[in-house]
C-alpha cells in the first residue's frame, strides 16, 4: 500500500514538474515575442533551473535566453550563454545559428575596445564563413537564409569605410531573400527586404544615381513588414522603414534644391 501511494505521488511530483517547465518555456517566447526580454530572459532561467543537463529543450532555452540578453545590450551573457549552447548542440543546423549569433556579439562589441578591434572583427568574419559552410551543407532554406542575412549585415556594417563592399552586401541579401522565400519566413523576409533597403539608401547617400530602386526596396519591405501579425519584431520593423524613408526624402528634396541651384546658376551665367 506504501508503495502504491509513494508512486502516486511521484508520479503527481513528475507531472508538476514538467507542467511547470511547459509554462515557463510559454511564458518565455511570449514575453520575448511581446518585447519583455526581461521577463522572457527570467523564465527561460526558470525553465533551465529545472532541466537536466541532457533535457531535450535545454539547447531551446539557451537560445533564447540568449537572444533576450542581447536584445537587453548585455553582450557578455549573451556570449557565454551562446557558448554553453554550442558546446551541446549537435546537429549542423543548431551549430551554424549559434555560430552566426556569436559572430553578431563580435561585431556588435568590435568598437569597445580599439586593441581587439580587429580581432572581434576577424572572429566574426570566420563565425559566418563556418557558418555559411554548415548551413550551405544541410541544404535547409531558412538556416542559410539567417546566416546570410548577418553576412549582409556584417559588409553593411563594413563598407561604412570601404564603399565597395555594398555590393557584397547586397548580393548576400538578395540571396538570403531567395533562401527566405523558399522556407516561407515571413518575418525573415521582411526583415531582410528592409536590411536591402537600407544597404541601397547608404550605398547611394553620397550621390543617388537611382533613387527608384531605393524606392522600390522600401515599398516592399513595408508591404512585407504589414502583413506580419502584431509582434514587437513588426513594431521595430516599420520604425526601421520609417527612418529610411525619412533619410531618402530628406536627400531626395536636398538632391532636388542642389539641382535647381545649379540650373538656375548655369541660366544666370
Amino acid at each position: 500500500m506504501r508503495l502504491f501511494f509513494y508512486s502516486i505521488i511521484c508520479s503527481c511530483l513528475f507531472t508538476s514538474l514538467v507542467y511547470a517547465q511547459s509554462t515557463s518555456l510559454e511564458k518565455a517566447q511570449q514575453a520575448f515575442q511581446q518585447g519583455r526580454f526581461e521577463q522572457a530572459a527570467s523564465y527561460w532561467q526558470a525553465a533551465l533551473d529545472t532541466f537536466s543537463e541532457q533535457h531535450k529543450n535545454r539547447l531551446e532555452a539557451l537560445l533564447g535566453q540568449a537572444l533576450s540578453y542581447k536584445k537587453l545590450g548585455f553582450y557578455d551573457k549573451t556570449l557565454n550563454t551562446l557558448k554553453k549552447a554550442f558546446a551541446i548542440a549537435t546537429d549542423k543546423a543548431n551549430k551554424a545559428l549559434i555560430l552566426s549569433e556569436i559572430a553578431d556579439i563580435h561585431l556588435a562589441t568590435h568598437k569597445q575596445n580599439k586593441i581587439k578591434q580587429k580581432q572581434s572583427l576577424k572572429k566574426a568574419e570566420q563565425c559566418l564563413q563556418e557558418a555559411e559552410i554548415l548551413a550551405r551543407h544541410i541544404k535547409k532554406p531558412g538556416i542559410l537564409a539567417k546566416v546570410l542575412n548577418k553576412q549582409g549585415n556584417r559588409l553593411t556594417m563594413l563598407a561604412e569605410t570601404r564603399r565597395k563592399l555594398y555590393n557584397d552586401a547586397i548580393k548576400k541579401y538578395l540571396e538570403s531573400e531567395l533562401y527566405a522565400k523558399k522556407a516561407n519566413d515571413l518575418l525573415l523576409v521582411a526583415k531582410v527586404k528592409t536590411n536591402l533597403a537600407e544597404a541601397t539608401f547608404l550605398q547611394q547617400l553620397r550621390k543617388f544615381k537611382n533613387s527608384a530602386i531605393i524606392v522600390e526596396r522600401i515599398n516592399a519591405a513595408l508591404q512585407a513588414t504589414r502583413n506580419l501579425p502584431a509582434s514587437h519584431d513588426k513594431s521595430f520593423g516599420l520604425i526601421s522603414l520609417a527612418r529610411i524613408a525619412m533619410q531618402t526624402a530628406y536627400r531626395l528634396k536636398k538632391e532636388k534644391a542642389l539641382k535647381q541651384a545649379t540650373l538656375q546658376l548655369v541660366a544666370y551665367h
